[in-house]
């Protein structure tokens, strides 16, 4: 009779269980398509939801890419992982911290980049990834025009410009590079000659942004859940 019982609610969980659909990018080892479990934050993500019982669907694109995606097809719920942002805060809604990025400055070791405050590297050309958000004073200084940058579209081509000596400096997430630096044939060869400040931009809190409507407080509200039950379930 017990496993009559644990058999009908098990096969009621699976009737009621809901898929999650979320865009992301390709920004290892948060989240990736080929990493395992898709990334460390994708795999919080689903852990997250499997304790409320239901599932995750990942689709990577570019990152603008990714953005259209939840503003055009209405099957996709919500992007990220990211950092916070103000501005998409009208259109957005925003889970409960997922992780955290050490986001920093990059350089080589044998043209030492040397800065205390923001105005020091001001001096710098610094790459920066189209469309990410660094920090606020960071990204203030760029569109006043008193810190030059110089656009990559990925966070590995942005290394590859400062391997090759192209900018003096590279805004990057220090796992991000660690990452790159140890898997990616052609960055590899600097592992040694990459460094970086070991003064951070800021230590970044990473979120899920969510549709706003219904659906997507609904979902946000499963994710937090999950996240609060994931994180008990650890400390215990």
């Amino acid at each position: 009779m017990r496993l009559l019982i644990v058999v009908l609610l098990f096969a009621c969980s699976l009737a009621q269980a809901d898929v999650m659909k979320m865009a992301s990018l390709e920004w290892p080892p948060y989240a990736g398509s080929k990493l395992p479990g898709q990334g460390t934050v994708i795999s919080k993500l689903r852990a997250a939801l499997a304790t409320q019982g239901h599932q995750l669907q990942v689709t990577f694109l570019p990152w603008q890419r990714a953005l259209l995606l939840v503003n055009q097809d209405s099957d996709y719920v919500a992007y990220g992982p990211e950092y916070h942002d103000g501005e998409r805060d009208q259109i957005f809604i925003s889970s409960d911290v997922v992780g955290y990025g050490p986001l920093g400055i990059a350089y080589r070791k044998a043209h030492p980049l040397v800065w205390k405050r923001q105005a020091d590297l001001y001096k710098y050309r610094i790459g920066v990834v189209r469309d990410y958000l660094n920090t606020a004073l960071f990204d203030n200084a760029v569109e006043q025009g008193l810190q030059p940058v110089d656009q990559a579209d990925s966070d590995r081509q942005n290394l590859l410009k400062l391997a090759y000596g192209r900018v003096d400096g590279a805004v990057v997430d220090l796992k991000v590079m660690a990452y790159w630096l140890e898997h990616d044939e052609k960055l590899a060869p600097f592992k040694e000659a990459l460094v970086a400040s070991p003064q951070l931009l800021e230590k970044k809190a990473l979120y899920v942004n969510f549709r706003r409507g219904d659906r997507g407080q609904r979902w946000q509200a499963i994710l937090n859940r999950g996240l609060k039950a994931l994180a008990l379930a650890q400390a215990q």
